[in-house]
């Protein structure tokens, strides 16, 4: 359902209920942009995410900017969804009990995200990571957009986000300035969603997704497991991604995103990328022993035998090679 536009950009105002809700929220900052005054970010604090304080407001609070002087939608993410088994809804009871088939999975690059929008008020192309509009890590979205796009596919993105009313939503691999566990051959741009900018969240289907890719000239989300048919098949699928350490061995990813015929989400973390993050945690935590001059509990990592001589190799390092 579409509401009736309001004013002159033919976008809906954040409700007056949501708007106090995020202002009166202990867990949700709102900071105005220095790039641009009259853009506010709506983001979960680090306190919530630290804390896991999930609930209707700080889920919604995720790569989400207002126009400070209307309250309209400048550009917005998707709401925050979790890992299998890392919350009550997204538990194999829960699961079973409560999707609507079939389920799709996409492949998950390991990236930071990027949120795209428009201004009405200023008519500038909106893009921003985290929680921000300008700093590093936006500057680092806007170098590999126009690096990818280049000049005529930027004038098009323009439009796109100004005419549609939408946000596209992209996953930046920078292989120069934020390597991540997953190697990278060149830097990446992968197309995630389009989403309405609105205050209720929705987002074009796949199919058409992947039209807007070819027509900007990007790349898309890969659709890996389409249409899974049941949860027998589901939950076979989700057990290989999670704990088969030759389930794409040679070209490991981050892992898979799962989306139901409803379009409710949730994340399977890909064997290898799961155990060589705890091999990063593991190596942040033998710098913390020896900073707090406490033995380093080695027991903690028992259950991955096959990662004991790489523990036993970190333990040799010299303090300045632990630090990240």
């Amino acid at each position: 359902r579409r509401d009736e536009a309001d004013g002159e950009t033919g976008l809906m105002p954040l409700s007056e209920e949501v708007l106090a809700a995020f202002t009166n929220h202990d867990m949700v900052a709102i900071k105005s942009a220095e790039a641009m005054p009259h853009v506010s970010s709506v983001n979960f604090t680090k306190s919530a995410f630290y804390s896991k304080n999930w609930d209707a407001y700080t889920t919604v609070a995720r790569g989400l900017f207002i126009d400070n002087i209307d309250n309209t939608i400048v550009a917005r993410s998707y709401e925050k969804f979790f890992n299998h088994g890392e919350r009550t809804e997204t538990s194999d009871d829960a699961l079973q009990s409560s999707l609507a088939f079939p389920v799709d999975g996409f492949s998950k690059a390991n990236g930071f995200l990027c949120i795209t929008g428009y201004s009405e008020r200023t008519g500038e192309l909106i893009i921003a990571s985290k929680s921000r509009v300008d700093g590093t890590f936006a500057e680092y979205a806007q170098a590999i957009v126009a690096e990818k796009l280049g000049t005529a596919g930027m004038e098009k993105f323009l439009r796109f986000n100004r005419d549609q009313k939408a946000s596209l939503v992209f996953e930046v691999i920078d292989i120069e300035n934020d390597p991540h566990i997953i190697d990278y051959d060149e830097n990446k741009l992968v197309l995630l969603g389009c989403i309405r900018r609105h205050e209720t969240f929705e987002q074009v289907p796949y199919d058409l997704l992947v039209k807007i890719a070819k027509w900007l000239s990007c790349e898309v989300k890969e659709r890996s497991f389409p249409r899974i048919k049941d949860w027998t098949a589901l939950s076979k699928i989700m057990e290989r991604v999670e704990t088969n350490p030759t389930w794409l061995e040679k070209n490991p990813i981050e892992g898979i995103v799962f989306q139901d015929a409803n379009g409710f989400q949730w994340k399977s973390k890909g064997h290898f990328y799961a155990t060589w993050k705890r091999m990063r945690s593991a190596v942040e935590r033998i710098a913390l022993c020896r900073r707090r001059e406490i033995p380093f509990d080695r027991s903690r990592y028992d259950d991955l035998p096959d990662f004991a001589d790489f523990i036993a190799w970190a333990e040799t390092l010299p303090n300045e090679a632990l630090d990240p």
